[in-house]
């Protein structure tokens, strides 16, 4: 069983080369002797290119959403705090039906 950080590319094959490296220095008593490896990564077919397009679009996406849901939520508290303010201090205040389209009073 071995642990590695999943996140990153290189995590495998440097804990590969670690353990291969302790194996030998065990196998032959020499504290001395080391494995030297070099990493390049293949470059970026299309295909995965597109993929981390779509994911930076999706992540603007709902960056954005989030974003603009927080501006009509701040309005909203500013008028159930005036509303608040109404009620406790026994104000009356206008609400228009939508049917008959006539103001009356309503006192809270």
């Amino acid at each position: 069983m071995s642990f590695h950080n999943s996140a990153c590319q290189h995590a495998a094959p440097t804990f590969v080369n670690l353990m291969n490296a302790g194996i030998l220095r065990h196998a032959t008593h020499n504290k001395n002797m080391t494995i030297q490896t070099r990493n390049h990564p293949l470059p970026i077919t299309g295909s995965q290119r597109l993929q981390r397009e779509d994911l930076d679009a999706f992540s603007v996406a709902i960056v954005v959403s989030i974003a603009f849901s927080f501006t009509p939520a701040s309005f909203a508290i500013a008028i159930m705090k005036t509303r608040l303010r109404a009620m406790v201090a026994g104000d009356e205040f206008r609400i228009r039906r939508r049917r008959n389209k006539d103001a009356t009073i309503v006192k809270v």
